[in-house]
């Protein structure tokens, strides 16, 4: 039960770790349940693919040295997670649109792809499914809350991404794939979802998802006829 106790506290093969770019590597580096996971200076990557940025969708192809590890990806005992991670984008109502070279923008491919792994793991089922024991491992570490639930931009950019995969749980936090499959950390341990202590309480109260607007709006409007 990642969102509660007794959490997850080891990754297992086919596991992700999301997060912010510079606290992955210091968790790698640093934290038992992570230490496994080893470099490739080779690939500029890792050995086991513990990341979606892995995950090479065609759009990304001519980006500088991913080619490479979509050869990687292909080539490997990874190459089964690839192929099914391809498969679920490919056919995904709204993520398909980043998999091919498109018109949208890098930023626009790069999010919609990281949601999708998030969709990926934790909405996949069925007992034959690749991924149907895996989870999601989000480290909370160097994330400010108050930018995220507002949508403000940092400088450069550099978090905006993991902003648009933080929204995307908290507006799925309801489904109890999502509670079950995706494990918060934060200095190191295990913890529960950034919105279930108090100061976050007070502070996701600030972001309320299109998707929940309009069931209160159409709550109200069936009052009425």
């Amino acid at each position: 039960m990642p969102f509660q106790t007794p959490f997850t506290r080891a990754l297992k093969v086919g596991d992700l770790i999301y997060g912010l770019h510079a606290q992955r590597v210091h968790y790698i580096k640093q934290y038992p349940p992570f230490k496994s996971i080893k470099y490739s200076q080779e690939l500029h990557s890792y050995t086991r693919a513990v990341t979606i940025d892995q995950f090479i969708i065609p759009a990304e192809k001519t980006f500088p040295e991913w080619p490479d590890r979509y050869k990687y990806m292909h080539k490997t005992k990874q190459y089964p997670y690839h192929k099914s991670f391809t498969s679920h984008i490919s056919n995904h109502p709204k993520y398909h649109t980043s998999y091919k070279t498109t018109p949208e923008s890098k930023g626009k491919i790069f999010s919609r792809k990281c949601k999708a792994g998030l969709s990926w793991i934790t909405m996949s089922n069925g007992d034959l499914d690749l991924v149907k024991n895996n989870n999601v491992h989000f480290i909370l570490d160097g994330i400010d809350m108050r930018y995220v639930v507002k949508k403000i931009k940092y400088a450069e950019g550099k978090t905006d991404i993991t902003a648009h995969e933080l929204r995307w749980i908290y507006r799925n936090r309801n489904n109890i794939n999502v509670q079950n499959k995706i494990q918060f950390w934060l200095n190191g341990q295990p913890t529960s979802p950034p919105w279930e202590n108090d100061e976050g309480k007070m502070i996701w109260r600030l972001y309320t998802p299109k998707s929940e607007i309009e069931e209160v709006l159409n709550s109200s409007l069936s009052i009425y006829f």
